[in-house]
């Protein structure tokens, strides 16, 4: 963002030499803080990269105010988190909004040391009869080892011995990072990133590391979903897949995933519909990203966010939001999906790569049966037919009966979670 010039610790200190500072970059991905902030996490010259971080140095060896990837939940676990009853209230905002978007359940993956806490607030407001989503939480990967040992397992209920609230809170798969993000130039790429001699980003697992974590997580009665965004990654966990998937005995339930996809070479997306691949995309960051794409990747920006040939070719897509990182909103996501636009009308009346656009089935389908399935709760969730959980939204128009550019006009007249209303715009 700032050609010639990079973000260093001396800065913030001159703004905040006393208090401690941490600027999180809106992906997560990279942090910058000033010297207290690192002093207070305990990060010196003598702190080691973390395996799949990256502690950004000056000449001399001390920490230059920059962190990515693992290495910024050293930084994360150092700030306190907030009381519970602020905690709470701001989940029960959060949950008013996602309600009147349209949302009816949501994957919460706090970070690392936030899944002990985030659990015990969800679960105080679930007990108490407040939680307005279904909430399937996940774990991060440091949690791995525990769970292993001794659970949770994927699709356990978090409240036990509370059956009327199994299909509120539930345990999720554990999230692992196989790489970073394009804007920060940490995404695991085949090819050198443009302009920008032999880097190809940051590769945090091999297919050989992540076939063995698959290994484990099957034999523990683990989901596991894998965030990756460069095709390196998506080829890495597409390899690892593959090498298990006669391995596999709980096909049935336990439902491993891609979390992102943004970047997949054609020959992977082939592999992704042989295997039946789980792809959880998200079209906001396609609006996000268009420009970003061409200038890190050049004429492989024509195979971002692979989204229609994922199902040609006959993987499962569903769709998110990754909120905080992007608006949360359904409708806005599937106008990006079947106009591939930004709100702004960029590119024009094509779109973005337009043999890659959805049409608003196939968009809605992700949203719904296709989250359902990614989930493994296709048996309760994700139509409305009988049999299934009473959670719908209801539009102020008929969306298969629109022009695409009218999605936007499109208001959540209300939203029914449970037979119950917890959202009314009327």
């Amino acid at each position: 963002r700032w050609p010639g010039w990079r973000p260093s610790r001396t800065q913030l200190d001159g703004v905040s030499p006393h208090h401690p500072v941490v600027l999180l970059r809106h992906d997560g991905h990279t942090a910058w803080a000033n010297s207290q902030a690192l002093r207070r996490a305990g990060i010196t010259a003598q702190t080691p990269d973390p395996p799949g971080g990256l502690i950004h140095r000056l000449p001399n060896g001390e920490p230059g105010g920059l962190v990515s990837e693992a290495a910024v939940d050293l930084l994360m676990q150092a700030i306190p988190p907030p009381p519970p009853e602020q905690r709470r209230s701001l989940l029960r905002q959060v949950m008013a909004r996602a309600n009147a978007a349209g949302l009816t359940g949501i994957h919460e993956i706090p970070f690392r040391n936030d899944v002990p806490v985030i659990g015990q607030d969800y679960q105080a407001l679930a007990e108490a009869g407040r939680l307005t989503l279904r909430v399937t939480l996940m774990l991060h990967s440091e949690q791995f080892e525990e769970a292993v040992a001794s659970g949770p397992r994927t699709g356990e209920p978090v409240v036990v011995g509370e059956p009327t609230l199994a299909t509120w809170l539930r345990w999720g798969p554990v999230k692992w990072f196989t790489d970073g993000a394009l804007g920060s130039g940490t995404a695991a790429m085949l090819e050198p990133y443009a302009g920008q001699g032999e880097d190809r980003g940051l590769l945090r697992l091999s297919s050989e590391e992540i076939a063995e974590i698959l290994r484990r997580a099957n034999a523990a009665g683990l989901a596991c979903a894998f965030h990756a965004i460069g095709d390196a990654a998506n080829r890495h966990v597409v390899e690892a897949l593959e090498q298990v998937r006669g391995e596999e005995e709980k096909r049935g339930t336990l439902r491993h995933r891609i979390e992102h996809g943004q970047h997949i070479h054609p020959d992977d997306v082939v592999r992704m519909g042989r295997l039946g691949v789980i792809v959880v995309a998200q079209p906001t960051h396609l609006a996000d990203d268009m420009v970003l794409c061409e200038s890190k990747l050049g004429e492989r920006a024509r195979r971002a966010y692979p989204f229609a040939a994922l199902l040609r070719a006959g993987a499962h897509l569903a769709f998110s939001s990754d909120s905080p990182i992007a608006d949360f909103s359904p409708l806005t996501a599937i106008y990006h999906a079947v106009t591939r636009r930004r709100l702004d009308g960029h590119p024009g009346p094509e779109g973005f790569e337009p043999a890659q656009r959805l049409t608003v089935a196939q968009a809605v389908a992700a949203y719904t049966t296709g989250a359902a399935y990614a989930s493994g709760e296709e048996a309760t969730k994700g139509s409305l037919t009988p049999g299934r959980l009473a959670d719908l939204v209801v539009l102020s128009q008929d969306l298969f009966a629109l022009p695409p550019i009218e999605l936007l006009n499109t208001a959540v007249v209300a939203t029914m979670v449970g037979g119950r209303f917890v959202h009314r715009g009327f």
